[in-house]
């Protein structure tokens, strides 16, 4: 089985692309097209048969002339299953963007002060709204339903089942609960101290 998971950043898209590989027994692939990675790839990936990637929506091969929307219009249907991951709370995934990047901690357990100011917020959140446009776009053009970070890291049991229904694997959530469960999640409320 070849599973794409297409996301935005800070939704929680290597957690359920871990979960995925750890249920079905299938090999992981991270952000292969990402222009700053030592192990940036070029299309077509040289994978197995029984693999799960997950890739951001702004994303694209080095080697395409093509937009990472027209390359991922077309990519995707190179797989069995697709999962579409969005984010409805544009500030927190901003922050959690910005923060990252400063301090190159993306998973790990973090706190942000409440009177924290992050340099260039309005930039980052413009273009936070550009990738969930984005997104949305790609949803309606491939008649591909978006799965919510806040659905399906709510802890809600019967939000959680109705969010991955959508992707029609035959999945138990007792089996992928242990890695949805909110109190995992990385951002923490409350002091690490």
């Amino acid at each position: 089985m070849k599973v794409l998971i297409i996301s935005l950043p800070r939704t929680g898209s290597t957690t359920l692309m871990k979960a995925l590989g750890s249920i079905f027994n299938l090999e992981t692939v991270n952000e292969p097209f990402y222009k700053d990675s030592p192990k940036l790839q070029t299309y077509p990936l040289e994978q197995k048969d029984n693999f799960i990637e997950k890739s951001h929506i702004n994303h694209k091969p080095s080697n395409t002339s093509k937009s990472s929307f027209d390359f991922f219009c077309d990519y995707y249907k190179e797989f069995d299953k697709v999962i579409l991951l969005g984010r409805k709370d544009l500030d927190a995934m901003t922050e959690s963007f910005i923060h990252g990047r400063d301090t190159g901690n993306f998973h790990n357990p973090y706190t942000i002060p409440k009177s924290k100011k992050f340099k260039n917020f309005k930039e980052h959140r413009q273009s936070a709204e550009y990738w969930v446009d984005t997104v949305l776009k790609f949803s309606q053009k491939n008649n591909i339903p978006i799965t919510w970070y806040e659905d399906i890291y709510s802890g809600e049991e019967r939000l959680i089942i109705e969010t991955i229904k959508n992707w029609n694997l035959d999945i138990d959530l007792k089996l992928l609960f242990p890695f949805i469960d909110p109190k995992y999640k990385y951002r923490k409320t409350n002091s690490l101290l």
